[in-house]
């Protein structure tokens, strides 16, 4: 299997994000929270199920910003 079709993998992109040491946290364009990482939950101490769907003006944090 090549990195293409690794990359298109559902499967193998939550694992990396799962098990990566980092902090990720998705935002949408409004500065809603879509995802968080168990890393960002560790970093944090905010639970995914506390902070999906909120804004991400929550977290008290200068990098939820939106750029286009």
């Amino acid at each position: 299997m090549n990195i293409n079709e690794l990359i298109k993998d559902q499967r193998f992109l939550e694992s990396v994000l799962d098990t990566m040491s980092d902090g990720l946290m998705v935002v949408d364009r409004e500065g809603t929270i879509a995802s968080f990482n168990p890393a960002a939950e560790r970093i944090t101490g905010n639970r995914l199920d506390e902070v999906v769907g909120r804004p991400c003006a929550i977290l008290d944090t200068s990098t939820c910003v939106y750029h286009e």
